[in-house]
């Protein structure tokens, strides 16, 4: 992934794209590309737990010299993530509830985490997990807590607590009830978050910061 998005062949792909979209070749000359970048590029880390590693700086460097300096512009995506742009409520975190049969239904909470298994799903949770040795491979993320302790051996061991798989890249939306893919919702907020800034509008009050206006 570090090399595809920092590639100059990606984000040319991306520039002749929105050319196509705005009019192709008369595109360049009576229309400017404004790419809204998220303000996250500039601080966040290339990786977190559970998640895959992703070139930060190194992609938003590559689209500044594909579409130029002037036409990138840091828009803050607070709460871009967190809230809907269409409803401005909170997404919920979806994760997946595994059935006898080795299939799996989504579900979705308010939490932050996924939920512990209920008893009904225990049987088919561990049914899962020794279909795809999930054990030996989990992920110490939200999905299990892990405790260490002292044995009366003197070994330590390792005890889990059990909680549904999220979905990391999935998000859902109450109020419409569909389901949304996190960062492509993000990503039209923060173009539609541009759009206001652009017509001398300020940003929605779901996606104001504390000090917004200071």
């Amino acid at each position: 992934m570090r090399a595809y998005l920092t590639r100059k062949s990606f984000w040319a792909r991306v520039y002749k794209d929105a050319r196509s979209i705005l009019g192709g070749e008369k595109c360049e000359h009576e229309k400017r590309i404004e790419v809204a970048y998220g303000s996250a590029s500039q601080t966040m880390s290339s990786h977190g737990r559970g998640e895959v590693s992703v070139p930060v700086g190194g992609a938003y460097v590559a689209c500044v010299k594909k579409f130029g300096k002037k036409n990138v512009t840091i828009e803050d995506e607070n709460n871009t993530t967190k809230k809907s742009w269409e409803t401005q409520q909170t997404k919920e975190l979806a994760y997946k509830r595994y059935k006898e049969d080795g299939t799996h239904i989504l579900d979705h909470t308010r939490g932050k985490r996924p939920p512990l298994l209920r008893p009904e799903d225990i049987d088919a949770w561990n049914a899962h997990r020794e279909r795809t040795n999930k054990r030996s491979q989990l992920r110490k993320s939200w999905n299990s807590k892990f405790e260490t302790k002292k044995t009366e051996s003197g070994n330590t061991e390792e005890k889990t607590e059990d909680r549904y798989i999220e979905c990391r890249g999935l998000r859902i939306c109450p109020e419409r009830r569909i389901y949304q893919d996190r960062d492509v919702s993000s990503a039209r907020a923060i173009a539609g978050l541009r759009c206001l800034t652009l017509r001398g509008k300020g940003h929605p009050t779901a996606f104001r910061r504390a000090n917004y206006g200071i």
